[in-house]
């Protein structure tokens, strides 16, 4: 991170205004960090950064159990449906249930 700093710095790299990478905390955890960066100028002559961070370690691990989820229900045998509990609408059909509904309904 010095190393890219420094390049900044001398106008030698090129700005990411936003960027995502993990870090280690102090209880020796890896959390994924959003940042937001921005140039400090004055006169056009660059003379800091200043970064900002979110974590958005859950957010990151939510979306990933959902894609391993989604591809479960795309590769399970058997047909699934759901239904919304408050209005009773089918909310998703996995590709073998659709199979079926074609088979049983036409």
């Amino acid at each position: 991170m010095k190393k890219v700093f420094n390049q900044l710095m001398k106008g030698k790299t090129k700005f990411v205004e936003h960027y995502e990478n993990p870090i280690i905390n102090k209880k020796g955890e890896e959390k994924i960090i959003s940042w937001h960066n921005s140039l400090i100028r004055d006169n056009g002559n660059i003379f800091g950064i200043l970064s900002s961070g979110t974590d958005i370690t859950e957010k990151k691990r939510a979306e990933e159990e959902k894609g391993l989820q989604s591809e479960m229900m795309k590769n399970i045998s058997e047909g699934i449906y759901l239904i919304g509990t408050d209005d009773f609408i089918i909310k998703y059909v996995n590709p073998k249930f659709e199979k079926m509904r074609l088979y049983f309904f036409t």
